[in-house]
């Protein structure tokens, strides 16, 4: 009987130290500028629990083995993370969040008036540039452009209609996986050159090239100020001689400080 009583301890052994919970801190902070963010949520899904970070970013939860955390902050992606025993080993949680940022190839900035009738006014009676009269088709008039569309292209009733190609229609309209070739096609345009961010730039490399640690690697990389502009358009070593610049500016900027 005591030997059965053994063993199920035993058994159970395990399970309830996989099963222990422990209080940990944790810290998010900017994937870039490493400021820290403060009011992120952090969700235990595992646990259904919940907290926000302070102004400083910090955050104190149980977690246990295996829980499922979810990071989330409005205008970042969120992170999932599932603790490890490194994670617990450690007790403390440190995540870098990034925007969710697209990379717009051109912006055009214009400054109109407030007030919207002498916006109107100034739409109307702007002059256009000599360059737009070297456009083909420009010197026409409206009555010659519909003239020389009719000619090219006659109308037809079923034009900009799916009876104009009732194949394609139906393929583009229901068919699962040219939406989602055209899907992936979209997100991959639009986040490729982002999605190099923390590739290109990470606290890992800031730390080989300074060979600081800790607090001061965070302080310095808060210094760099780097845009998600600045990293996406400088090359791999741009970046590193950006890096090695703000290094020798922010040892004169502490000596500075010092005195």
């Amino acid at each position: 009987m005591k030997k059965w009583i053994l063993y199920i301890f035993l058994l159970a052994l395990p399970h309830s130290i996989w099963a222990q919970s422990i209080n940990m801190k944790g810290t998010i902070y900017d994937g870039l500028s490493f400021f820290p963010i403060n009011e992120a949520n952090v969700y235990n899904f595992s646990t259904k629990n919940y907290v926000f970070t302070d102004k400083k970013g910090q955050f104190q939860m149980n977690f246990k083995l295996n829980d499922t955390i979810i990071i989330s902050k409005s205008i970042y992606r969120q992170e999932l993370i599932v603790i490890n025993q490194d994670h617990i080993d450690r007790g403390y949680l440190e995540v870098h969040l990034y925007y969710k940022a697209i990379v717009l190839k051109e912006v055009t900035v214009y400054a109109i008036t407030p007030d919207y009738g002498q916006f109107i006014d100034e739409v109307v009676n702007s002059k256009l540039s000599d360059a737009y009269y070297h456009i083909k088709g420009a010197q026409l008039s409206e009555e010659q452009l519909n003239f020389v569309k009719y000619q090219n292209n006659p109308p037809s009733m079923l034009q900009q209609t799916p009876m104009s190609s009732p194949v394609t229609y139906f393929y583009q309209k229901y068919n699962k996986k040219y939406k989602n070739i055209q899907l992936a096609k979209e997100l991959n345009d639009l986040r490729e050159e982002v999605d190099m961010v923390p590739v290109k730039y990470n606290r890992e490399m800031v730390a080989e090239l300074t060979g600081l640690s800790g607090e001061e690697l965070v302080d310095f990389m808060m210094y760099c100020r780097f845009s998600y502009y600045d990293i996406i358009r400088m090359s791999s070593e741009q970046i590193r001689q950006s890096i090695l610049k703000y290094w020798t500016d922010y040892q004169y900027y502490k000596i500075i400080n010092k005195e």
